[in-house]
């Protein structure tokens, strides 16, 4: 039976108007049959070092034929209260986790949930490039391309994900972007890379943002029971969550150790 291939992607930060000084990595991961663009922002938020605070898309241009299929979907009488604008770009969204996937102007036919988005399914919109935007006020954006898939049953995938090298500094949330982070904190050495450092937290920090996204309200819960918030409604519950994440998780040692402590409390 053939193993899962290995893909590797190229990423960097385009957000940015200093050309010349710029954060990029190179970043591997084994694409089995369900991995999906999510467990890839995942990996790409850790290796450069981010806390999973804020929301996520993905944005590529669409073919020729999703545009006029697109166009000629939305030109239909009634097809909605409010015509959809003829949006060259293709969405992969982050959905809403109240449970509501389509914005009022998000077009069901130019956009996809990351979550059902396979990458061996997007070889080809992945060689073409995608744009990854993360955290929508601060406006960090990367480019994002497939450049290599290894088949060799020899690989071992137990290695990956993997960062595969790296140029520039570790980034962080609430920052204020990739210009202002770089005015700020671009020779503070709290925030210089370092490859070796980087992968051996790598695959627990890609875990722990694949919780912190996809089970948030279990997530929050364990946290909060632990810390002592009682019995409190869930709304009440996410709220004093989302505040004390926004001071807990800002530093990578701290995030550690709460990790531990959760497992050791679900044991």
């Amino acid at each position: 039976m053939a193993k899962s291939p290995v893909y590797t992607f190229e990423t960097r930060i385009s957000s940015y108007n200093n050309k010349k000084k710029f954060s990029s990595r190179k970043i591997a991961v084994v694409a089995t049959s369900t991995k999906t663009l999510a467990d890839l922002a995942y990996t790409v938020l850790a290796a450069y070092g981010f806390g999973g605070e804020h929301l996520f898309e993905f944005n590529r241009l669409k073919t020729a034929e999703e545009q006029e299929f697109s166009e000629q979907v939305i030109s239909l009488p009634n097809f909605r209260d409010e015509a959809f604008p003829a949006n060259p770009l293709y969405n992969y969204y982050l959905p809403d986790p109240s449970g509501s996937d389509f914005g009022p102007d998000r077009d069901p036919f130019s956009s996809q949930s990351v979550f059902e988005a396979k990458l061996v399914r997007l070889q080809d919109e992945l060689k073409a490039g995608l744009t990854f935007l993360y955290d929508f006020g601060d406006g960090w954006e990367f480019q994002v391309n497939l450049t290599e898939i290894q088949t060799d049953d020899a690989i071992n995938r137990r290695d990956y994900p993997k960062v595969l090298e790296g140029k520039g500094p570790n980034l962080a949330d609430d920052t204020g972007g990739y210009d202002y982070f770089l005015d700020e904190f671009g020779k503070d050495k709290d925030f210089q890379f370092n490859l070796q450092a980087t992968n051996m937290e790598l695959k627990r920090e890609v875990s722990w943002l694949k919780d912190v996204y996809e089970h948030p309200s279990a997530f929050a819960e364990e946290t909060a029971d632990f810390f002592g918030f009682g019995n409190i409604s869930e709304s009440d519950l996410n709220q004093a969550a989302s505040e004390m994440f926004k001071e807990l998780l800002k530093d990578k040692e701290t995030r550690q150790e709460i990790r531990k402590l959760l497992a050791a409390y679900d044991d």
